[in-house]
Parts: structure tokens; sequence; C-alpha cells
């Protein structure tokens, strides 16, 4: 099941779903609604896409996930990373950082990979794959180019150094959740 609140966004889905091979389309369903309120009790595995989510929302949507609203739940992927309180609350543990390709970004996007933790499962360190260091790395040096010349990317000096800024802070928390044992 997909989800989005956006009519646009939703028809975009209903579009490409009838050029889907007709499998496909027996196994897919999108709804147009509110995802913190949709039906997921039997949902194993869920992807967010939360990207520009303010972090109220990306709170919203971690307490949405409960053992209560999806028992069945193992995995959940998100593009950022939720709010750690929020997730713990609902028993989500992250697990895994790796990187995927995306459209809106030549240097990839984060995925951050959660499970439902047991209550009686050693915390184990979180997983930063290479992928997710590599992609890290791409960012801050085409940030870097960016600051020394932002005039060649369409961009001004503010801009890129908050390009910088969010680069540099987003390697920081990948080298900060290695070092973390738990």
């Amino acid at each position: 099941m997909g989800v989005e609140m956006l009519e646009a966004r939703h028809e975009a889905a209903l579009a490409a779903l009838r050029n889907a091979p007709a499998g496909v389309r027996d196994l897919v369903e999108f709804r147009l609604e509110d995802a913190c309120l949709s039906p997921i009790a039997s949902a194993t595995h869920i992807f967010i896409c939360n990207t520009c989510f303010p972090w109220e929302l990306n709170a919203a949507v971690a307490s949405a996930l409960s053992p209560a609203r999806a028992p069945r739940l193992v995995r959940v992927a998100t593009t950022i990373r939720l709010p750690e309180d929020s997730a713990r609350m609902v028993q989500l543990r992250l697990v895994k950082v790796t990187s995927i390709e995306v459209a809106w970004s030549m240097e990839g996007c984060a995925l951050y990979l959660y499970e439902r933790s047991r209550g009686d499962a050693p915390t184990a360190p979180v997983v930063i794959d290479s992928a997710a260091e590599q992609m890290s790395q791409r960012r801050v040096t085409y940030a870097r180019q960016l600051v020394d010349r932002p005039s060649d990317f369409g961009e001004t000096a503010a801009s890129a150094e908050r390009v910088l800024l969010r680069s540099s802070m987003f390697a920081a928390s990948l080298a900060f959740m290695s070092g973390q044992q738990g």
C-alpha cells in the first residue's frame, strides 16, 4: 500500500501503476489519505520518504508506527532519521544507514533502516555501510566545490555555505553513530 497526502503525487502514482505489469497492479494499492491514520495492522515493512518532513511530522509518523497500530511490523526505512525519542517510544531501533540513488540529488540520499526492537535483545551499534560513507564523501566534495565557486553552480555564497554545513553535519552524524556502542 502506498499512501500520499498530496493529490498530484497520488495521481502520479496511479498513472505509474496503470503502466505497471498486471502482476504488480494486483499487489499494489495507493491511497490518498493521512499516513498517520492509515490502517497498517498487517504491514511488515514500511518505507517513508520523509526527506521534506518537518521534525514534528517525523515525530507524528514515528508515533503512528506503534506496536498497537502495527503489531506485525518488522522493519522501517526512512530517508531522514526519525526523532530518537519518538522511535524509541514505539520500539524502533536504528540498525543501519546506507545510501540510495534518487532523482533529486546527484550524491544520493541516506536511507535509515529501523527494526522493531525486542526488550530482551542486546543493543548493537548502528552499521554505517560503505554506500553511506561514499555518499557522505561525495556530498562534502560537492559542497566544497560549491563554496569555492558558487556562481559556477548558480548559487549564492550563503546557499553554498548552507550546503557545506548540512554536508558536514551529515558526515559528523555518521561518524558519531558509527562510534556509538549502543
